[in-house]
């Protein structure tokens, strides 16, 4: 059962990242999700808002979604991941949570964490089906058909620089790569393969 509560965020400061859309095809448009990201340094806790989404893909021409919003975060350079996610949004492609979400992050691990957040349509049968995307952390984008990445990268400075909370919309995007463990011994050889490799978070 996911840990979340509700939260007003009329208060907080609402941005757009201004983005080259001209790069961005129209074919691959996702929809937008609206984030709150607020780090405590004394509490050590990250505090991430899932406010709202909008202009979702439908399933088809007759059915819509039911979404839920999965957060998968990994802790620094370290193989601890953690997992949380919203409760579910009932055939809405413009679903409203107002959730704020909590993760204990210790400051010295923030710069190198990473955040994903992945929206589905919630499936009561079979796997839920992933609506889109967005990847939080401190890196350069993944080649010019990232380019909405920016704003997650630019919105994730903020936070670990101690900026003041913003709410932002975010393009989602297709895939997330898969949060990526710290390569052991075992596993070094095959870091190369694995930091190229794209998939949905599961």
């Amino acid at each position: 059962m996911s840990i979340w509560r509700k939260f007003d965020f009329f208060l907080c400061h609402s941005c757009f990242y201004p983005l080259r859309f001209s790069t961005f095809k129209e074919d691959e448009y996702l929809g937008e999700l609206l984030v709150s990201l607020t780090y405590l340094a004394q509490a050590e806790r990250l505090n991430v808002g899932i406010i709202e989404a909008r202009n979702l893909k439908a399933l088809s021409m007759h059915i819509e979604a039911d979404p839920v919003v999965r957060l998968t975060l990994q802790l620094g350079q370290t193989d601890k991941v953690k997992r949380k996610k919203t409760s579910v949004k009932r055939n809405t492609l413009n679903p409203k949570w107002n959730e704020e979400i909590s993760f204990n992050v210790p400051g010295i691990s923030l710069n190198e964490s990473c955040l994903e957040i992945g929206v589905y349509h919630h499936d009561l049968i079979a796997p839920d089906e992933p609506l889109g995307f967005l990847r939080f952390e401190n890196t350069t984008p993944i080649g010019s058909a990232n380019i909405a990445q920016h704003s997650e990268i630019i919105h994730w400075c903020e936070v670990i620089n101690g900026g003041q909370r913003a709410a932002c919309w975010h393009l989602l995007r297709k895939a997330a790569r898969v949060v990526p463990l710290s390569p052991s011994s075992s596993t070094r050889k095959n870091s190369t393969q694995t930091r190229h490799s794209t998939s949905v978070v599961k």
